[in-house]
C-alpha cells in the first residue's frame, strides 16, 4: 500500500523569491500605465498559501512612494486550498488581484487539445498602480494563512512610455532613402522570379549602398555630474549593434527581434547610465545590418525581399539633478547625426558576412539622410533577447585538399570565431557546414554558399565573428591559413584559436530531466539541441536553408517547449507575428512572419496543421500560464481564421495544404505518404472549431460558443459519415495517423472508439511496434498511447537505434534532432519538428502537468526504468517529482509551489489531494 508522508518544518517563514514584470526583458519597459506583474512564494513549511498582498510604487528620480494598493485579499480560502472544489472566475489579466484558480479538480491535460474549456482559470498577474509615464520601481510583500508577512521583496525597475513618447522627435535616418535605394518592392521574389533576367536586371539597378551596413553616429556633450538615470531606445533595422563610448549596450545578438515590418517594428531599451562621461563628450554609435529587413541576396539566397535599406530611430534620455530639481536632457536621431560605410562590406542572414579589417580607421563621416518611416506600428519586445550563449572549441582537425577542416563536436545555430596573426591584407575564408563530403564542407542540401571572409588589419592577434549572419554547422573550413605550428613556406596568416559560437533566443531555462535510461537521455539531448538552435526571434524550422517561422511546430511542440522554458514573453510576441501575417480575408500563412509569399506552390503557403496555430496557442497559454489575456486579445483573429477555413470547406471536409508532412514510409520523407489530405484537413478544422467554441465561452460570448460548437458537432459528423468506414472501423487509409486523430480530438463515436484503439495497437504491430506517423501526427500518436495508457507501448516502439526513431539518429552521429525520421536521407540535420516526445518524459515518466494553480501527479512506472527525476516550473514556481525503484518498492517524491494545490494518482491507488510543500509516497 502507498503510503503519504509530509514532511513539516517549525519556523513557516513564507518569502516572494521571484517576481517578474511581463511586458519585455532586461530593461522593462511598458506601453501601458499599469503594467502587469507577478511573483512567487517559497515557503519552510507544507500547506502555505497566501492570503494578501500590498505592492508600493515608487518614483525612481524622487525617491518618493507614489502608490499602494495597500493589504489586499487574496483570493483564497481554507477550504479551496487542497480540497479540488475551488470555485473561480475567468476575468481579463489585470481585472483581478488574485493569482491563477481553476474549477475542478480533473486530470489536466494529458490531451492537451480538449481541456481548455476545463480550466476556469484567472491571471497571476496584478496590475501596478502606476497612472502616467515615468520611471518607477516596485516591491511586494505577502501574508500567509496564519496571517504572517513575508518580507518586503526587492525593488524593481519599470520605465512606462507609450511609443510616441518613447521615441519622441526622433526620426529614422541612415544612408539613403527608399526611393533613392530604387529596391524591388513586393514578396514574390523566389524560385523562377528569382532567377528571370527581368528580376535580376531590377535587383542589379539597385544603389549598392543600400545593402551595405553603415554606422550611424552622434556626438553629445554632459555637463552634470548627478545624472540619475539614463537609458536609449534603438530600432536598428534589420539589425543593430549600440555603442556608447566604445562600450557594446548590453549583450543582445541581431537585435531587434525579427516582425514583419509592415505591421509592427519591435524596439529595444538599453541602461546606459554606467557607460556615460558625465561633465564631457559622450558618443553613441548604431551599426546597421541587413537581416530579414533588407534581404538583397548574395551567395545562398532563399528569397529576395526589402522594406527599404537600412534605418534606425534612436532617443537617448538622461536624468540629473540641478539644486533641488530633477531635469532631462535628450539626444534623438535627425539630420544632424552621421553615418558611414564600415568594415563589414558584405552581409546577408542566408549568404554570410565579410569583414575588412583594413577599413577599420577608414571612416568616411558623413549628413545622415533622413529617412521614409517603416509602416509598422513602435513596439517594445515583449520576448528576451537573442544571445551567445555557448562556445565551442575543435574536437578533432580533419585535413583535406581544401584547407583546414575541424570538427567542432556539436551542430549549433550561430557563427565561428577566430583568431589570427597575419599581414595587412591577408584574406581568409571560413565556410560551415552540418556535414562533410570528400574531406570538404558540405552545404548542398543547407543552402550553399554560404561562408565568411576576413581580411586581416596586419596589427597583432585579431579575433572576430559575423555579428548579421548565422548558419547550422558542426564543422568549420578555413581556408587561406595554417594553424599555430603548421608549416607556413607561403607566409599565410596563423590561426590560433577557432570557436563554434552557439546562439539563441535567451528565454529561462526552467527544467531539469534524468532518468534510468541512457537513450531516453540523449533523445533529450538531441532535441533541446535543435530546440536551441531553432529558438531565435522565431522558433525556425531550420538555421541554415529556411530560417523561417513555419508555424506547425510551435502549436504541436507547444508544451514540450514550456515544459523547458519560461516562454511568456516569448509566446506574446510570437502571437503578435502570427496576428501581423494574417490575411484581411482571415487566412493564415504557414510562415510567420510571411517574408515571401509561395504563390507558385499554395500548398506551402497556406495548410491548416499550420495557420491553426492562431486558435491554438492563445488558448495553450491560457491553460499553461492560468492568464486569459491572449484569448481575448486575439479572439477575432482566431474567429476570422475559422471562418475562413469554413469557405474553403466542402460539406465539412477541407483538402488542402500539406497534410502530415514528412510521415514515415518508404524512402525519403516529404508529402503525406499514409494519410490523405482530407483527414488531416478536416481533423483539424473540426479541431480548430472546437476550440474556438471553447475560447468564446472563455470570455463569456455564449452567442458564438454555441454557434461553434454546433458547427464543430456538424463537421465531426461529416467526417464519420464521409471518411470513416463502419465496416473495419478505420478512418480514411486506417493509417496511424488518422485513427489517431479521431481517438484524441473526440472525433469518434464513444460506441466505436474501443474497436479504432485497437486498429491503431493492430497496425502499430504489424509495423514491428513501430510508428509511420511524421510532423504533424506524431503528438497526436503519443497523445493516444498515453491517453488510454499504453505507455509500454510507446516506450517500446521508440526504445530501440532502428529507423523510425530517435535512436537512429543518434546511431548515426547525429548531435541535433533532423528533419526526416531516416537521417540518411539528409535534408536538414536540426530541426526541432519531430521533438514531440520530450512532452511524455514530464508529464508521463516524471507524473508532472499542470493547469493554471493545479498540479496533477500521475507517473507511469515503467518495468524498465529503475528511476527517473524531474522538474519545471509553473507561473507559481518550481514542481519537481522523481521515483526511484528499490526491488519491489517505490518511493515518489513531488514539490509542489506555494498558491498550488496538487492530485497525486498512482497505479491502482485513489487520488490524494495534497497542498503546497515536499510530499513522499512509498509501498
Amino acid at each position: 500500500m502507498l503510503i503519504c508522508q509530509t514532511s513539516q518544518m517549525a519556523a513557516k517563514n513564507i518569502t516572494v523569491a521571484k517576481k517578474q514584470c511581463c511586458c519585455q526583458y532586461g530593461m522593462t519597459v511598458s506601453e501601458t500605465i499599469n503594467p502587469p506583474v507577478a511573483w512567487q512564494l517559497t515557503a519552510d513549511y507544507n500547506g502555505a498559501r497566501e492570503t494578501a498582498y500590498e505592492i508600493e510604487v515608487y518614483d525612481l528620480l524622487t525617491g518618493k512612494r507614489i502608490a499602494t494598493t495597500g493589504k489586499q485579499a487574496s483570493p483564497y480560502t481554507a477550504d479551496e486550498m487542497g480540497s479540488g472544489n475551488g470555485k473561480g472566475t475567468a476575468d481579463e489579466m489585470g481585472n483581478n488581484d488574485g493569482m491563477v484558480h481553476i474549477d475542478g479538480m480533473g486530470s489536466p491535460a494529458r490531451n492537451a487539445f480538449t481541456a481548455f474549456a476545463d480550466v476556469k482559470a484567472v491571471s497571476p498577474m496584478h496590475r501596478l498602480p502606476i497612472t502616467s509615464d515615468g520611471i518607477y520601481t516596485w516591491r511586494v510583500r505577502v501574508w500567509n494563512e496564519s496571517g504572517k508577512a513575508s518580507e518586503w521583496s526587492n525593488a524593481d525597475t519599470v520605465i512606462v512610455q507609450s511609443a510616441a513618447t518613447a521615441f519622441q522627435n526622433a526620426q529614422w535616418v541612415g544612408a539613403v532613402t527608399k526611393k533613392q535605394a530604387r529596391i524591388p518592392e513586393g514578396r514574390l521574389c523566389t524560385d523562377s522570379v528569382l532567377r528571370s533576367k527581368a528580376n535580376k536586371a531590377l535587383w542589379a539597378a539597385t544603389d549598392p549602398v543600400s545593402k551595405r551596413s553603415i554606422t550611424l553616429r552622434k556626438r553629445f556633450q554632459l555637463s552634470e555630474n548627478n545624472i540619475i538615470a539614463a537609458f536609449v531606445n534603438v530600432s536598428g533595422l534589420g539589425f543593430c549593434e549600440t555603442v556608447i563610448n566604445g562600450h557594446k549596450t548590453g549583450d543582445y545578438i541581431m537585435s531587434p527581434l525579427w516582425s514583419d515590418y509592415d505591421k509592427s517594428v519591435f524596439y529595444n531599451t538599453y541602461d546606459i547610465r554606467p557607460l556615460l562621461k558625465a561633465n564631457g563628450e559622450n558618443e553613441i554609435t548604431l551599426t546597421l545590418g541587413n537581416g530579414f529587413y533588407n534581404e538583397q541576396g548574395g551567395r545562398y539566397v532563399k528569397f529576395k525581399g526589402s522594406f527599404g535599406p537600412p534605418t534606425a530611430k534612436c532617443r537617448i534620455t538622461i536624468y540629473y539633478k540641478d539644486g533641488g530639481k530633477i531635469k532631462q536632457q535628450t539626444v534623438t536621431t535627425g539630420d544632424d547625426w552621421e553615418y558611414s560605410l564600415n568594415p563589414i562590406t558584405f552581409n546577408s542572414i542566408f549568404g554570410g558576412e565579410d569583414y575588412n579589417a583594413c577599413l577599420e580607421d577608414s571612416f568616411a563621416w558623413k549628413q545622415a539622410v533622413v529617412q521614409e518611416s517603416p509602416s509598422g506600428m513602435l513596439r517594445p519586445v515583449m520576448a528576451p533577447p537573442v544571445r551567445l550563449m555557448r562556445r565551442y572549441g575543435i574536437k578533432e582537425r580533419l585535413d583535406s585538399e581544401s584547407g583546414m577542416l575541424f570538427n567542432m563536436g556539436q551542430n549549433i545555430a550561430g557563427f565561428p570565431q577566430i583568431t589570427l596573426k597575419g599581414k595587412r591584407g591577408q584574406k581568409v575564408k571560413i565556410t560551415v557546414a552540418e556535414r562533410i563530403n570528400n574531406g570538404k564542407a558540405d552545404q548542398r542540401q543547407t543552402g550553399k554558399p554560404h561562408y565568411y571572409e576576413y581580411t586581416l588589419k596586419g596589427e597583432g592577434e585579431e579575433t572576430w565573428h559575423p555579428l548579421f549572419s548565422y548558419y547550422s554547422f558542426q564543422y568549420i573550413q578555413v581556408e587561406g591559413a595554417v594553424a599555430e605550428g603548421d608549416n607556413n613556406p607561403d607566409g599565410l596568416p596563423v590561426m590560433t584559436d577557432l570557436q563554434s559560437c552557439l546562439i539563441h533566443n535567451s528565454v529561462p531555462e526552467i527544467a531539469e530531466f534524468e532518468c534510468s535510461n541512457s537513450l531516453i537521455n540523449q533523445t533529450r539531448q538531441l532535441i533541446q539541441m535543435a530546440v536551441k538552435s531553432n529558438m531565435q526571434s522565431v522558433f525556425t524550422d531550420c538555421p541554415a536553408r529556411e530560417k523561417l517561422g513555419w508555424l506547425e511546430q510551435d502549436y504541436l511542440c507547444a508544451a514540450m517547449l514550456s515544459y523547458n522554458y519560461d516562454l511568456r514573453g516569448y509566446w506574446r510576441q510570437e502571437m503578435r507575428n502570427i496576428a501581423d501575417a494574417q490575411w484581411e480575408n482571415g487566412g493564415v500563412p504557414t510562415t510567420a512572419p510571411e517574408y515571401i509569399y509561395f504563390v507558385q506552390y499554395p500548398m506551402f503557403r497556406e495548410s491548416p496543421e499550420w495557420g491553426g496555430a492562431i486558435v491554438y496557442i492563445p488558448l495553450f497559454y491560457y491553460k499553461w500560464y492560468g492568464d486569459d489575456s491572449l484569448v481575448r486579445q486575439y479572439y477575432d483573429n482566431m474567429k476570422r481564421y475559422v471562418d475562413y477555413l469554413a469557405g474553403k470547406a466542402n460539406d465539412g471536409i477541407l483538402k488542402l495544404g500539406l497534410g502530415d508532412w514528412y510521415d514515415y514510409g518508404e524512402g525519403k520523407a516529404g508529402f503525406s505518404k499514409n494519410t490523405p489530405l482530407e483527414m488531416t484537413g478536416s481533423a483539424h478544422y473540426f479541431l480548430w472549431t472546437k476550440l474556438l467554441a471553447e475560447a468564446a465561452r472563455l470570455i463569456g460570448n455564449d452567442g458564438d460558443a454555441k454557434s461553434y460548437a454546433d458547427k464543430a458537432e456538424a463537421i465531426r459528423k461529416a467526417i464519420n459519415s464521409k471518411l470513416y468506414h463502419t465496416d473495419t472501423h478505420q478512418y480514411a487509409t486506417g493509417s496511424q495517423a488518422a485513427n489517431a486523430y479521431a481517438l484524441v480530438m473526440g472525433i469518434v463515436e464513444k460506441s466505436d472508439e474501443q474497436a479504432v484503439l485497437q486498429n491503431l495497437l493492430a497496425d502499430i504491430k504489424a509495423h514491428g511496434d513501430r510508428l509511420t506517423t511524421g510532423d504533424i501526427s506524431n503528438l497526436y500518436l503519443f497523445t493516444a498511447l498515453s491517453n488510454y495508457h499504453k505507455d509500454e507501448l510507446l516506450y517500446k516502439m521508440l526504445n530501440h537505434y532502428d529507423a523510425p526513431g530517435y535512436g537512429s539518429q543518434i546511431k548515426y552521429g547525429a548531435t541535433t534532432l533532423t528533419e526526416q525520421w531516416d537521417p540518411q536521407y539528409g535534408a536538414s540535420w536540426n530541426h526541432f519538428m519531430m521533438g514531440h516526445i520530450e512532452q511524455f518524459h514530464f508529464s508521463n515518466l516524471a507524473g508532472i502537468s499542470f493547469s493554471g494553480n493545479e498540479c496533477t501527479f500521475e507517473p507511469r512506472f515503467l518495468d524498465d526504468l529503475t528511476y527517473v527525476k524531474a522538474s519545471t516550473e509553473s507561473a507559481y514556481g518550481k514542481i519537481k517529482a522523481e521515483w526511484r525503484r528499490t526491488g519491489n518498492a517505490i518511493n515518489y517524491h513531488i514539490s509542489v509551489p506555494v498558491n498550488m494545490k496538487a492530485k497525486v494518482i498512482l497505479p491502482g491507488k485513489e487520488p490524494i489531494f495534497v497542498e503546497s510543500g515536499e510530499h513522499n509516497f512509498s509501498n
